[in-house]
């Protein structure tokens, strides 16, 4: 059907049908001249995705001879235009020059188009709450005339701005509403933005599988249209959405969608967040080599574009393999220039987070003093901040830097009481990592009973976060370990192999490969000090080869010369069971479990 008067090109816009006008002006013969062909030609073609087009086309109109009107539409479209391309700053200087030419009239469709695209501008440089007004504004002259398809338009920037602002009920009730609105006037196209936002709602909450269900209808939904770069965004939130519900497989199909389309559109920036995703899904499989591989790739594309977010979450998933590889320097290097991205976007928690690693890894390097320091200093910055979870792993990892260094003493043990009082559905968290902490200092007091009650009683609870987890572990090791030593009693070695079975099936279940490799190694070390040299060298043969497979170079060399001089020394190491090769290995078990 051809699409010829100006009421017949607006019902198909509202509903979406952005071919049909394609296809039905081409028809006709398409021209500048006319203000409806040239709007909703224009306007049809960026929904599509057919930014090529919309270039030429806005490049080769003049709108200096053309009526008011005309001017009005020609920078609405060019501020759309630049929305499209995430050209912020030149939408806000379009946006702006389309506003001064409209009539300051509340009821204006037009001006509530402006608006919107004006919000969503804004939102593009962070200013959330100034986007707000601009969008409550098109609400409030769109609500008095029950205009339906801008209302819907409006609650779904609403919606996406109390997103970005944590105010997740008011985002729910807007998002709720332009979904309503959309399916009223049977707009696929929109429709699909809306659940995307919605899932992207509940992945914010970690609420996963709701985010899943809706990610995939606005996928499915997505699919059907023409818009490659809906898709693309839609494959990376839901490779994203995936990989937090721990399905690799899923993530990482969606994720090689998104970059293999993303190439063929010639999206650079969302073919490096696409391999940066891929990168920490390979990164979280224990499977480093590949995880760099990715993330250099991803490196060199965020080079060339100013994608700041993307580059900063690349550089610390960069930063995490390096610490796991003990490469301690360029961890910092690439730590540091994330922590300098992050501060010029303003991210607290982003910041504390990056502060985080870095105060490990200066630890780790020996600047334990230092380490401590930006511990404080975080606790400053997440002071307004409501999450609680952040805030007690920064006080788990200050107690148990202090615990390493022997300088743990109880004022450092208590919980603010303001925590409990920021939501009571942390109570339950909260009160498990004061068991933690409790039986952290139970150890440092030699009181191994109490410690030992505590520490385990803290890995039956399944929401801690993963290197306190494993710290806890450590912990009943090394006092499990001492005890055997101090009593060389068969009770007491079935207890500590009682312990690292339990610890290793925990890491199999949870795919954490790096651990599993260091647990292994404590085997050997103590089948040696048992004098089963036949099990060790099994064992340091298995170690080695992972560590090679994962790409811990470091690890696998001082493996290895642990394994040479296993080989080349076994009848001497067997003669000598109470040799200083037997404490020697005690030490280095103990080194193990001190990080």
């Amino acid at each position: 059907m051809k699409l010829v008067d100006h009421k017949d090109l607006e019902f198909a816009y509202q509903q979406g049908n952005y071919r049909e006008i394609l296809d039905s002006i081409e028809t006709i013969g398409y021209t500048n001249e006319n203000s409806d062909y040239f709007y909703y030609y224009i306007g049809s073609s960026i929904e599509l995705g057919k930014l090529n087009k919309v270039e030429f086309l806005l490049n080769q109109y003049e709108p200096r001879s053309i009526t008011p009107e005309n001017v009005i539409i020609w920078h609405l479209l060019k501020g759309k235009y630049y929305n499209a391309l995430n050209e912020f700053n030149l939408a806000i200087t379009e946006l702006e020059l389309a506003l001064k030419f409209c009539p300051k009239k509340k009821k204006s469709i037009i001006r509530a188009e402006i608006n919107i695209q004006l919000a969503y501008a804004l939102r593009g440089i962070k200013k959330y709450y100034l986007a707000i007004d601009i969008a409550q504004q098109a609400y409030f002259g769109m609500i008095t005339i029950n205009h339906i398809p801008t209302m819907a338009q409006t609650y779904n920037i609403l919606g996406l701005l109390h997103i970005d602002i944590k105010d997740f009920n008011k985002a729910r009730n807007y998002l709720k509403e332009a979904l309503l609105h959309f399916e009223e006037i049977n707009n696929k196209h929109y429709k699909a933005i809306t659940l995307f936002y919605l899932s992207l709602l509940f992945q914010k909450q970690n609420q996963y599988q709701e985010a899943v269900y809706l990610g995939e209808r606005a996928f499915d939904l997505f699919q059907k249209s023409e818009n490659m770069y809906n898709i693309v965004c839609s494959s990376i939130s839901l490779g994203e959405i995936y990989f937090s519900l721990n399905q690799p497989l899923r993530a990482g199909q969606h994720l090689k969608n998104a970059q293999i389309l993303a190439e063929k559109i010639g999206n650079y920036p969302y073919v490096a967040q696409a391999l940066m995703y891929l990168g920490k899904v390979v990164k979280n499989q224990r499977k480093y080599k590949e995880s760099l591989q990715y993330l250099h790739k991803a490196l060199t594309l965020l080079e060339l574009n100013d994608e700041p977010e993307i580059l900063a979450k690349t550089l610390y998933n960069l930063g995490i393999i390096f610490s796991i590889q003990n490469n301690y320097e360029e961890a910092l290097q690439v730590f540091n220039r994330s922590l300098r991205l992050r501060e010029r976007i303003g991210d607290q928690e982003s910041i504390a987070r990056t502060l985080l690693k870095i105060s490990d890894v200066k630890f780790h390097s020996g600047m334990k003093n230092e380490a401590l320091q930006i511990l404080t200093d975080i606790r400053i910055i997440l002071a307004p901040s409501k999450n609680i979870r952040l805030k007690l792993i920064n006080l788990f990892q200050n107690c148990k830097f202090r615990y390493l260094m022997n300088i743990l003493d109880s004022n450092f043990l208590l919980i603010d009481d303001n925590l409990k009082l920021d939501d009571p559905n942390n109570a339950e968290i909260i009160s498990k990592y004061q068991i933690a902490l409790k039986g952290m200092y139970n150890i440092h007091l030699n009181n191994k009973y109490d410690a030992e009650f505590l520490l385990k009683e803290c890995l039956n609870f399944n929401n801690f976060d993963l290197d306190a987890f494993n710290f806890i572990n450590k912990l009943l090791t090394k006092m499990y370990l001492e005890n055997w030593n101090s009593s060389e009693s068969t009770n007491d070695f079935q207890k500590l192999i009682e312990h690292l079975d339990i610890w290793e099936e925990f890491c199999k279940k949870e795919n954490l490969g790096d651990t599993l490799v260091i647990l292994c190694l404590i085997r050997g070390r103590i089948s040696i000090i048992r004098n089963n040299l036949k099990d060790a060298e099994r064992r340091l043969v298995q170690c080695s080869i992972t560590s090679e497979e994962m790409g811990l170079p470091i690890l696998k060399n001082e493996i290895d010369e642990e394994l040479t001089f296993l080989i080349e020394n076994r009848e001497i190491i067997g003669n000598q069971i109470n040799s200083s090769y037997y404490k020697l290995c005690v030490q280095k078990i103990n080194h193990l479990l001190s990080y």
